[in-house]
C-alpha cells in the first residue's frame, strides 16, 4: 500500500523496463508496481483538459487499481482545483491510504456488511480531519452503520447506491432510492450525501457509439426520480 516495504512503485519509461541491462528484475523486489511515467502524466493531463467544459463538476479519482499512496498523491496534486479526495473500493484500502497521510476524504465505493470492517470504518471516521463516505443498498446495513458511528462518536457519509444496469448491488427503483434516503437522513452518526450509479461494464464497450448509448441509458435510469 505505500512505498515503505509492502509496495514499491517506480515510475520510468517503457524503454527502461524492457532494457534488462539496467538490472530492474533484480534491484526492484516484489510485489512492485511500474508505471510508464510519460504515459500517466498524460493520462492526468487528458482528464483535466477533458472537464474544462464541466466547471461545476468535481472529480474524485479511484485508488483500488494501484493501492499506493504516491500514486494517490500524483492523482489529487494533478487535479487540486477540483479533486474531492480519493475512492477505494475496500476498507483495508482506505485504512492504508488514510492513515499514509496523503488523503483524508475518502469514498467507499462499496457496501460495507461486516460488524468488524464497519468499526473499522468508523474508528477511520474519527480521526481528526478525516471524511469517510460509503455506500448502502439496505436499510438493515444503514442502521448497522448509524450504530457503530454513534458508539464511535463519528459521522459516516452515506450515498445511496443505485443500480443503472449492472445488477450487482443497489437499490432497483426511484421508490426504493427515495425511501432508503429519507431513513439515511434520519439516522443518527450518518449523513447523506447523494446517490452513486455506477455502471462499470460500460467501459469495456469498445463502440464510442455503442458506448455512448449505453451510458446515456444509464443516467436516464439514474435521474428517474427527479
Amino acid at each position: 500500500m505505500s512505498d515503505h516495504g509492502k509496495l514499491q512503485v517506480v515510475l520510468g519509461t517503457k524503454v527502461a523496463y524492457k532494457d534488462h541491462s539496467l538490472g530492474l528484475a533484480n534491484a526492484v523486489d516484489t510485489p512492485a508496481m511500474f508505471v510508464d511515467r510519460t504515459a500517466l502524466e498524460h493520462n492526468l493531463q487528458l482528464l483535466e483538459t477533458c472537464m474544462q467544459q464541466f466547471p461545476d463538476v468535481h472529480l474524485r479519482p479511484h485508488g483500488k487499481a494501484h493501492k499506493s499512496d504516491k500514486m494517490t498523491a500524483l492523482q489529487l496534486s494533478s487535479h487540486r482545483s477540483r479533486s474531492h479526495g480519493l475512492c477505494v473500493q475496500k476498507v483495508f484500502e482506505a485504512k492504508a491510504l488514510i492513515e499514509s497521510g496523503v488523503v483524508d476524504d475518502v469514498l467507499v465505493t462499496n457496501e460495507v456488511v461486516s460488524s468488524n470492517k464497519i468499526d473499522q470504518l468508523a474508528l477511520l471516521a474519527k480521526k481528526p480531519g478525516v471524511r469517510l463516505s460509503l455506500c448502502v443498498d439496505d436499510a438493515d446495513n444503514a442502521r448497522a452503520l448509524s450504530k457503530a458511528a454513534v458508539k464511535h462518536g463519528c459521522t459516516l457519509g452515506v450515498l445511496v447506491d443505485v443500480d443503472v444496469g449492472q445488477k450487482r448491488c443497489g437499490v432497483s427503483s426511484a421508490g426504493a432510492a427515495l425511501q432508503l434516503a429519507q431513513l439515511l437522513a434520519e439516522l443518527p452518526g450518518l449523513t447523506f450525501k447523494g446517490i452513486q450509479a455506477y455502471h462499470g461494464l460500460l467501459q469495456h464497450i469498445k463502440s464510442q457509439e455503442q458506448r455512448l448509448e449505453a451510458v446515456t441509458e444509464a443516467a436516464a435510469k439514474a435521474k428517474q426520480g427527479d
